[in-house]
């Protein structure tokens, strides 16, 4: 069932020609898209290749097992900017539930990301867990503590994995809030975390609050120069707005130097992993590459009864 899987890499803001894409599974991130499919043929490459000049065409295509190899490492954050961040985990479950709704959906690839979901946790929970630590959520916090004092209030924007993974990092050191579009969710998690939350509508007056966190990505702008005019004339000395969306739903000439922390600059704050962390990262590669070799034979054995049985019906 392996044999025929087929993987495209491209540029995160890749513009794919939708049309000759029936059937596949595309994951777009702030880091890469991928697009997946059983059977796809390389009648595509050129019309792909126009998205992504620059990359070779062994960078652009994978096949077989070592697509499904690159599937694994990214899906457990092993080809992140942020290593073994947990973030990317969801984003894979987002696209799948997208996929599914889709009436070209095909159900050899169903079988093989549910596999996949599998074989990620596996990874995970038996070598990432610590590492994970080094996630979106962690370098949050790093930045945080590094400027702010514990126990200042701090805004956090959603209520996804993400804003879940943000609250409970920084819940021992800060006070918080939340607010996010899904009311029945952030009540939830307002009341887990014994915290206070605003409603949606309430969004434009935050500007008054030097400290926010958005974990919210959408393909429209949350917060434009005017939202970030009135917080920087709010805030005049002590401000900062870190934004992990992607995609980003802010829209400001001001910088880092200015207090707004985009996903770039999360990126470059991760921090150097320790030699014994490292050496998980180590295994986790290592358990992949066996991972991909047992998950194969159990897709030929699978193929081969059901080959077997229909030769006696």
């Amino acid at each position: 069932m392996i044999e025929g899987l087929r993987l495209y890499h491209l540029p995160s803001q890749a513009n794919l020609p939708e049309a000759d894409l029936t059937g596949a599974f595309v994951l777009q991130t702030c880091q890469r898209t991928l697009v997946v499919g059983h059977g796809l043929n390389d009648s595509l490459i050129p019309k792909l290749r126009e998205t992504a000049p620059i990359l070779a065409t062994e960078d652009l295509v994978h096949t077989d097992l070592a697509a499904y190899q690159f599937l694994l490492e990214t899906i457990t954050g092993l080809k992140s900017q942020v290593l073994a961040e947990s973030e990317i985990t969801a984003q894979f479950k987002t696209a799948y539930q997208n996929y599914l709704s889709k009436p070209d959906r095909s159900t050899t690839l169903m079988t093989i990301l549910e596999k996949l979901f599998k074989d990620a946790k596996e990874v995970r929970s038996r070598y990432l867990l610590e590492v994970g630590q080094q996630s979106y959520a962690g370098i949050t916090r790093k930045i945080l503590t590094s400027k702010v004092k514990t126990k200042t209030l701090v805004h956090v924007i959603g209520s996804g994995g993400l804003a879940r993974d943000v609250l409970k990092t920084l819940s021992r050191r800060f006070d918080l809030s939340i607010c996010a579009r899904n009311l029945t969710a952030a009540q939830e998690i307002a009341s887990q975390y014994q915290i206070s939350h605003g409603h949606w509508d309430e969004l434009p007056s935050l500007s008054k609050a030097p400290y926010l966190i958005n974990t919210v990505g959408a393909d429209e702008i949350l917060f434009n120069d005017a939202f970030f005019r009135e917080w920087t004339e709010a805030n005049p000395v002590q401000r900062l707005f870190i934004d992990l969306s992607s995609p980003s739903v802010i829209d400001t000439s001001l910088t880092k130097k200015d207090g707004i922390i985009r996903l770039e600059d999360v990126f470059g704050h991760g921090v150097i992993l320790s030699e014994e962390k490292q050496r998980k990262v180590d295994q986790a590669r290592v358990a992949i590459k066996e991972l991909v070799q047992k998950r194969h034979k159990s897709f030929r054995l699978q193929t081969s009864f059901v080959r077997e049985e229909l030769s006696f019906a």
